[in-house]
């Protein structure tokens, strides 16, 4: 037990050494108490002189959440004339060109890090040097090799300004990532800085030499310069920033240095997407709190009024609109992967909804490659897997066809014998007026032929059930589509045939017999009901009520032909 070990090391003490630590304690205590007694007497003295106005420090005002403040930044700060000349360098004019060579490198060491120099300092928003304190003599070689370092001076100041403005929350994890990785770019460009002026402190730094050890730096700072200037342009974010480095990665083919810092840049710039992605495809969830993601979750409610309709199909609302895609949040190099990246989502969500876990096994951590195989083949095993499994789900467990097979007995009358039963044992009822029909007796009637037919063989003949319509098919058609457009105002345009018109919301109800008014209805469950979906039903039933309609001519044009043969053997 460490506690004991501790009473141990306690126990083997020498006494004398706990003497002497408790008395130099109460020497450092006493030693604090004197200096903060000569503190406090040299607050009362300041008091209680005559300081002169101009020559208090204004308060600084705290900076502003969204932009950092004045001096919390690594952006170069004006500084006023008034603090230059508290501790004035001495005149350039007063030194030679060893010295003046030597001022001058110092100058521009401090310059890269953004910290203004004395003699000469960068003007971040007008872009320029300036020359102070007799930085007008200085020797005309050395302006020269000035000016041509000058352009990484703006390079920097560009790419610290955008960084500091474009790490907040408010624009995104990408843009979060980018900066993040650009800072990591600038700490080399810092230790740069470092090497240089370990280097001129030693003596061994000529400003010949500092341009030469600046070459790479230029290169570095150049190409986040324009990566900053081209985000800064457009506004990108998001996917637009993806897109736009997968590209300049193309652009660097004859340049491997540059195509290595754009791919790193790419690749960690991409990781909080790429996070997104998985969590999508693997666990069909949406983790994007900026949506900057290409799948959109949407939590608008449909139209109450076109909700409560009973053609309103929720499933197909919910499966179409809930998981939307979004193409201007699509990186470039998804472009041609979309639909199979929303469809693994989906598909996983059918699990989510039936309250169901489900781990893939070959889960991959996926990142930006220059190579799309990459990033391409987990996306397809996903989908694959996504797909498998939920096809098995719909066929074993639910016996998907076996439903479907049923839709086509009843629905598109392959069952020939039960409806010719039914249609005679119930003639009474369907030539009546619908509002005069006993649902009952119509739902024992379908009952009767069924169990008088082959269909009391299936097992899934208990799902079917009657309905009666309220309005007949080409107003159901027309409603059926209005719904499916989500057409707003009273009149429903279509390709297929003419303007139909709409009064009021729904359809009115006219006087039907309970031939136009007789439908069928089959029970169906989630997840089937996402295949088998109102919508779907709809369309069945649609085809049924005129094929149920064809069916009673052609009986009524058998039954004429009968008659009519039976009557030329009177003539």
């Amino acid at each position: 037990d460490p506690r004991d070990t501790r009473n141990t090391q306690e126990q083997l003490r020498d006494p004398r050494d706990t003497f002497d630590h408790r008395k130099d304690h109460h020497g450092m205590l006493n030693q604090k108490k004197e200096s903060r007694d000569a503190s406090n007497q040299r607050r009362e003295q300041r008091d209680t002189l005559d300081i002169p106005k101009q020559s208090k420090v204004p308060i600084r005002q705290v900076p502003s959440p969204e932009l950092p403040g004045r001096h919390l930044t690594r952006n170069y700060i004006n500084v006023t004339p008034e603090v230059m000349m508290r501790n004035p360098p001495p005149p350039m004019r007063e030194t030679d060109l060893f010295s003046q060579e030597q001022l001058i490198v110092e100058e521009i060491i401090s310059l890269l890090v953004g910290i203004q120099g004395w003699y000469i300092q960068y003007d971040s928003e007008k872009k320029l040097l300036e020359y102070f304190q007799g930085g007008d003599y200085i020797n005309h070689s050395l302006r020269s090799l000035i000016r041509k370092i000058e352009p990484l001076f703006y390079f920097y100041s560009t790419v610290t300004k955008f960084i500091e403005l474009n790490s907040t929350y408010q624009h995104g994890l990408v843009s979060q990532s980018l900066c993040s990785v650009m800072s990591t770019l600038l700490k080399e460009h810092y230790t740069i800085a470092a090497q240089l002026e370990t280097q001129l402190r030693s003596g061994n730094l000529s400003i010949q030499q500092l341009w030469f050890y600046l070459q790479p730096c230029f290169k570095t700072l150049n190409l986040l310069f324009e990566i900053c200037e081209e985000i800064d342009k457009s506004n990108m974010q998001g996917a637009a920033i993806l897109s736009m480095l997968h590209n300049k990665i193309s652009t660097f083919i004859g340049d491997p240095k540059a195509k290595q810092w754009c791919l790193a840049l790419a690749t960690h710039t991409s990781l909080p997407y790429f996070e997104i992605l998985e969590n999508w495809i693997y666990r069909g969830v949406i983790l994007d709190p900026k949506q900057e993601f290409m799948v959109e979750e949407s939590k608008t409610t449909p139209n109450p009024a076109l909700q409560s309709h009973p053609y309103y199909d929720l499933t197909t609302q919910y499966w179409d609109r809930t998981y939307t895609w979004k193409k201007e949040k699509t990186p470039r190099f998804f472009k041609n992967f979309h639909e199979k990246i929303l469809k693994t989502g989906k598909y996983l969500n059918v699990f989510r909804e039936s309250e169901k876990k489900l781990n893939n096994p070959n889960r991959i951590n996926i990142r930006y490659s220059e190579n799309p195989r990459d990033y391409i083949e987990p996306i397809d095993l996903a989908f694959k897997f996504a797909s498998e499994k939920l096809l098995k789900e719909l066929s074993d467990d639910h016996d998907l066809m076996g439903r479907l097979n049923a839709l086509r007995r009843y629905f598109l009358m392959n069952q020939g014998d039960f409806f010719l039963h039914f249609m005679s044992i119930a003639r009474a009822e369907l030539f009546g007026k619908a509002d005069d029909i006993q649902f009952q007796r119509l739902q024992g009637l379908l009952e009767m032929s069924i169990a008088n037919s082959n269909a009391r063989y299936d097992k899934y003949a208990d799902y079917l059930k009657v309905k009666l319509e309220t309005s007949d098919v080409v107003d159901m058609l027309a409603l059926v589509i209005r719904i499916d457009k989500q057409i707003p105002d009273n009149r429903l345009k279509s390709e297929a045939f003419e303007i139909l018109p709409i009064q009021g919301e729904f359809p009115a109800e006219i006087d039907l017999t309970g031939l136009e008014a007789f439908n069928l209805e089959f029970e169906v469950k989630w997840p089937v009901s996402l295949v088998i979906s109102t919508k779907v039903m709809t369309y069945y039933q649609l085809l049924f009520r005129q094929l149920f309609y064809f069916k009673h001519v052609e009986t009524s044009l058998n039954e004429a032909w009968i008659r009519q043969k039976n009557m030329k053997q009177y003539q």
